[in-house]
């Protein structure tokens, strides 16, 4: 946790230089803003089961030229109004109190490009962090319905920012924490600060 902490604080301290990286070198962060959903509701005690995640991506800075976007993560995608089906929905073990995570990422940058990311994160209590890689290369995309002929429709698009590093310092934020120790929570906010950057 405290690597995660540090990678994040460095992140944030490297905004401040990012106008003067040389070529081939980045470094970028974004507010992230989301909500999770979870398949099994999270108590005290330790599950294993699958989550979703959608949010926005704001306030960004750095050298990149993006200035936003939108994420998600076990969700469907859409590209041109068209639904394309997810990445696969990620995976946690534990509860409230402690857990680890992992998926894969979708990012729809305003600029009009597009990430992937893999990630995992490790929480205590209300802090999560987060690591992750962006993927490089293209990614398929395969249509939620059919066509005419009963057939699904694929998309290829390129992924920007590969082989950077992903970071942050997340707040796992329940509208209702007490349902940690009853019922559970089905549904939490997600927020904080997310980094990228390479020294390529």
């Amino acid at each position: 946790m405290k690597k995660i902490m540090l990678l994040g604080g460095v992140l944030a301290t490297a905004l401040v230089l990012a106008p003067t990286a040389v070529a081939g070198q980045g470094i970028g962060g974004c507010e992230l803003d989301g909500t999770a959903n979870f398949a099994k509701p999270l108590t005290t005690n330790s599950v294993t089961t699958s989550y979703d995640f959608n949010g926005t991506l704001s306030t960004c800075n750095g050298s990149y030229p993006e200035t936003g976007g939108t994420v998600e993560a076990g969700q469907t995608i859409t590209i041109g109004g068209v639904a394309y089906q997810s990445l696969g929905a990620p995976s946690l073990t534990g509860g409230c109190t402690n857990s680890t995570t992992s998926g894969l990422a979708f990012v729809a940058w305003n600029n009009g490009k597009y990430s992937e990311i893999s990630y995992s994160t490790t929480g205590a209590a209300a802090a999560v962090g987060l690591t992750g890689n962006f993927k490089s290369g293209s990614l398929t995309l395969t249509s939620v319905a059919v066509d005419a002929n009963g057939n699904h429709t694929t998309i290829s698009v390129p992924l920007a920012y590969g082989g950077d590093y992903a970071g942050g310092a997340l707040a796992f934020e329940p509208a209702d924490p007490t349902a940690c120790n009853g019922a559970g929570v089905s549904t939490a906010g997600i927020q904080g600060f997310i980094g990228h950057g390479n020294y390529q």
